[in-house]
């Protein structure tokens, strides 16, 4: 038997065991969960988007940072990014205009910007599968 499945369902569902993981990760190690969320695209879209995914994190009582910057610079950020010890997720926030910098990480390191082509890959991915439509009886 197949089952719709229904956002409002999933979130209710999903959303209290992530309130409890960030308590127990609180209350366990002492830890405050940081997401940093990086735009680097000027869409005035993407803000929305945003605001919902800040909406949510303080919800379950995470904190969330928000960095503007070039797309040039995200594989800097994303090494100081990690220098940051209280931070524990980052976010690309897609889409991006020019993607040939994930393509050349400074310094030989490939450990962020590969993480973000990865995501741009199953992204683009996404938007190539068809589904066919049910045909009415």
């Amino acid at each position: 038997m197949k089952k719709e499945l229904s956002g409002a369902e999933l979130v209710s569902f999903i959303k209290p065991r992530q309130l409890k993981a960030v308590r127990g990760l609180r209350q366990a190690h002492g830890i405050q969960p940081k997401l940093a969320i990086v735009i680097a695209n000027d869409d005035p879209v993407i803000d929305t988007y945003v605001r919902l995914k800040q909406a949510y994190a303080e919800d379950i009582t995470a904190e969330v940072e928000v960095y503007r910057v070039a797309q040039e610079m995200v594989p800097e950020l994303f090494d100081e990014i990690k220098k940051d010890d209280s931070i524990q997720g980052v976010i690309l926030q897609l889409p991006l205009s020019n993607l040939a910098w994930l393509h050349a990480a400074p310094g030989g390191r490939r450990d962020g910007p590969t993480l973000a082509r990865a995501a741009v890959r199953r992204r683009a991915r996404r938007q190539t599968v068809h589904f066919r439509r049910r045909r009415s009886r």
